[in-house]
């Protein structure tokens, strides 16, 4: 998940972000579980700009402009018959795609980031949809709507980035989850409730004087056998 200071542009810097390379049982995950909404519904590609034209039939005055011919997701753009098995998360049933072009200038942040991936890769771009995974609501506008929806989304959104700032989880301590040190405590005070309860029974007997018998001075200390 990627977001930043500048919540109005909300095509990238309020957006999920995901591999478009995966099998298409990606786009049922993030739409049953992340989403929660119809299984069926489409996702969208941000790609890099100078490189979208080597994916996507985007018409003989592409190259004029950069190939930066939808910075807002605006258009549908047929993918490339020998690029459509290698972004399946991304390309429909007709083998159309909606289309998001990222430049340096427009989103530095965003353009860093999916450059990092085709490095890793081979494929510029990532899949992008609205953050929104609380039903019924909106597409985050705020921070505190961003962590509200982060802490809501345990299990599928594993990362929250938000300008200077990456949100992670910590390691769920399921004992305490299941509130198993807290009975062991109350079951230990009720069976030792003089005691302390039965940590304070083992200190007791660890810190008792023990003596062998006959040790000294007419002592009949406890026998150590």
């Amino acid at each position: 998940m990627v977001a930043d200071r500048n919540l109005d542009l909300a095509l990238s810097v309020t957006a999920v972000s995901s591999p478009t390379r995966e099998k298409k049982g990606l786009v049922r995950f993030i739409n049953e579980f992340v989403k929660k909404r119809e299984s069926f519904r489409p996702f969208a590609p941000s790609a890099l700009a100078e490189y979208a034209g080597d994916w996507f039939d985007l018409g003989e005055h592409a190259e004029a402009s950069g190939y930066n011919v939808s910075p807002y997701m605006s258009i549908t753009a047929q993918v490339k018959e020998s690029k459509r098995d290698l972004i399946p998360a991304v390309t429909h049933v007709d083998g159309s795609s909606r289309l998001q072009t990222v430049t340096p200038e427009a989103e530095p942040f965003y353009h860093r980031l999916i450059s990092a991936f085709y490095k890793a890769t081979g494929v510029p771009m990532v899949l992008n949809t609205s953050f929104n995974t609380l039903k019924s609501e909106p597409i985050v506008e705020t921070p505190r709507n961003a962590i509200r929806s982060f802490l809501s989304s345990m299990g599928t959104i594993e990362m929250l980035v938000m300008g200077d700032y990456v949100i992670k989880r910590k390691p769920a301590d399921i004992r305490k989850l299941l509130g198993e040190e807290q009975k062991k405590r109350v079951d230990d005070a009720a069976i030792f409730p003089e005691k302390g309860g039965i940590g304070q029974l083992q200190n007791n007997i660890f810190s008792f004087p023990w003596r062998r018998r006959g040790s000294g001075s007419g002592d009949t200390g406890a026998d150590s056998r």
